[in-house]
C-alpha cells in the first residue's frame, strides 16, 4: 500500500488545463498513470479532507520515487503534473503475502453499488424497485408511477446496499455489523474520442450512489479475499472507488 501526499489545487489547474473535468477520482487516475504507467495504485482512495491518497500497486516505493524524478526532469512532460504529488511524501506499507482463513479485520471501504443490466449501469437499489414495479403492476398488486413505487419503498435503501456489498465478498469472507455512515449521489464523466492533441471530444455524465461501508469481516477463503483486496470491491475502481481499508482485530 503506499500513501502519496496529493496537491489538491495543483491537480484541480492541472485538469482544466487539459479539459479533463473536476471529479478528483478521475483526475488522480490520469496523473497517476501519466507518471507512474501502469503501475499507478488500484484500486485507490482520495482523501481530500487529509490532502492524500493511498492506493495498492505491485511497484515499490523506490520505483515510484524514481519514476516522479524521471517525469520531472522531462522537459517535454506537463509542467504542472509533478507538483500535484510532493516527493518527499511518498510511503509504503508492505501487504501481507498470504491471508489466513478465519482472520478477523475491521473494514472501511468507499465504493459505488450499482449493477449492469447489458450497457446500463445504474444504482442496485433502482434497479431492484424498478423490476418490482414491473412485477406489481404485472400482477395487479401496484397501479401507480415508479416514482410512487419507490418512495413506499424508501426505507429498504441501506439495506439493499447492504445485500450488495455482502454479495461482493463471497466466497471471499463473512461480514457483520456492516453500517453505511456515508452516502451521497454524484456524477462520473465518461469520455470516448479524442482530438489531435488527446483531449477528449465527447463526454456523458451519469449519476451514481457513493457508500461508505464499515462493519468486521472474516477471511474465509484466502486466494479469493487477495483478489478482492487487489482488484477492489465493485466497479470504477480505476477511479477512486472499492479501496479495502483493513484493521486487524486483537
Amino acid at each position: 500500500m503506499i500513501c502519496l501526499d496529493l496537491n489538491l489545487r495543483a491537480l484541480s489547474i492541472w485538469g482544466h488545463q487539459r479539459r479533463l473535468g473536476d471529479d478528483p477520482g478521475y483526475l488522480v487516475h490520469a496523473a497517476t498513470r501519466k507518471i507512474f504507467g501502469e503501475l499507478g495504485p488500484q484500486p485507490f482512495l482520495v482523501q481530500s479532507e487529509r490532502s492524500r491518497v493511498l492506493g495498492y500497486t505491485p511497484a515499490d516505493e523506490t520505483f515510484l520515487r524514481r519514476s516522479l524524478e524521471n517525469f520531472r526532469s522531462d522537459e517535454g512532460s506537463d509542467s504542472l503534473l509533478p507538483a500535484v504529488f510532493n516527493l518527499p511524501e511518498i510511503c509504503s506499507r508492505v501487504m501481507p503475502e498470504q491471508w489466513s482463513k478465519g482472520s478477523r479485520y475491521r473494514f472501511s471501504v468507499y465504493c459505488r453499488p450499482t449493477i449492469r443490466r447489458g450497457k446500463v449501469e445504474s444504482d442496485v437499489w433502482l434497479m431492484k424497485n424498478y423490476f418490482a414495479c414491473e412485477e406489481a403492476r404485472g400482477n395487479g398488486t401496484f397501479d401507480g408511477t415508479i416514482h410512487e413505487f419507490r418512495q413506499l419503498h424508501k426505507g429498504e435503501i441501506e439495506e439493499t446496499y447492504r445485500q450488495w456489498l455482502q454479495r461482493r465478498f463471497v466466497p471471499a469472507a463473512e461480514l457483520r455489523d456492516v453500517v453505511i455512515t456515508g452516502s451521497r449521489s454524484s456524477y462520473l464523466t465518461t469520455r470516448s474520442a479524442k482530438d489531435h492533441c488527446g483531449a477528449p471530444t465527447h463526454s456523458e455524465r451519469r449519476s451514481y450512489p457513493e457508500t461508505t461501508f464499515v462493519g468486521e469481516l472474516c477471511v474465509t477463503e484466502p486466494q479469493a479475499f487477495e483478489r478482492l483486496v487487489r482488484h477492489g470491491v465493485g466497479r470504477h475502481c480505476a477511479f477512486g472507488f472499492g479501496m479495502l481499508l483493513l484493521k486487524a482485530v486483537r
